[in-house]
């Protein structure tokens, strides 16, 4: 089996900086984001307080000045008084979209997932953030020379703005984990701009790398 592996790492708040140096980690800061998520998610595997806790209706994280609850409805995300909510509403490619249906989260220690089918929906938390990611095991359709697209839908009154690897706010890191022989095509198409504001519906369109 093949399996594309997309990252959309999301550091969503500059506040996160300054409450990363009270945990000893503000010198990742000048790391390119890829490398401040894998130092992250991997402290965070060995610190209970990275970890989710189930609430009613799914569960909680928290980070130096972020916290985020998984539900059924998505992820909402907050720091201090300002929210924001992303729900994945399908994937694909171009505009040809297999709708996913809402399910309830499941948690291991620092990690979150929703498990659509044949895509992983994940986040995990640490102490520079909230990492997002997908990882898809089938081919979802033909492409047909489109690329392929992940339909998010934002709310809330912060946005996320798409960037490259090298910057903060919301970047996409993506890479073709390959195995065995299945034809899963890994392409290069660009990646949309823009930002997602708060009720619309944001599509990354992640280049993937060979």
């Amino acid at each position: 089996m093949q399996t594309l592996r997309l990252i959309l790492t999301v550091a969503l708040l500059s506040a996160l900086s300054a409450g990363a140096s009270d945990n000893g980690v503000a010198g990742l800061s000048s790391l390119p984001v890829a490398a401040q998520a894998n130092i992250s998610a991997a402290l965070g595997r060995d610190s209970s307080e990275y970890y989710a806790r189930p609430v009613s209706g799914g569960f909680e994280a928290s980070s130096p000045g972020l916290a985020a609850r998984f539900t059924s409805s998505g992820v909402e995300v907050s720091s201090g008084s300002a929210h924001w909510g992303l729900a994945l509403r399908g994937y694909g490619y171009g505009n040809a979209l297999w709708g996913v249906n809402a399910v309830a989260p499941q948690a291991t220690k620092n990690r979150v997932e929703y498990r659509h089918g044949t895509m992983i929906e994940w986040y995990m938390n640490g102490p520079m953030g909230l990492e997002q990611g997908f990882t898809i095991s089938q081919q979802p359709g033909k492409a047909n020379g489109q690329p392929l697209t992940i339909a998010l839908e934002t709310s809330g009154d912060l946005a996320a703005t798409a960037g490259d690897s090298g910057t903060r706010g919301m970047s996409m890191r993506p890479a073709c984990a390959r195995s065995s022989t299945a034809d899963f095509p890994c392409e290069h198409p660009h990646a949309s701009e823009g930002t997602a504001r708060s009720g619309r519906r944001h599509r990354s369109r992640p280049p993937l790398e060979r």
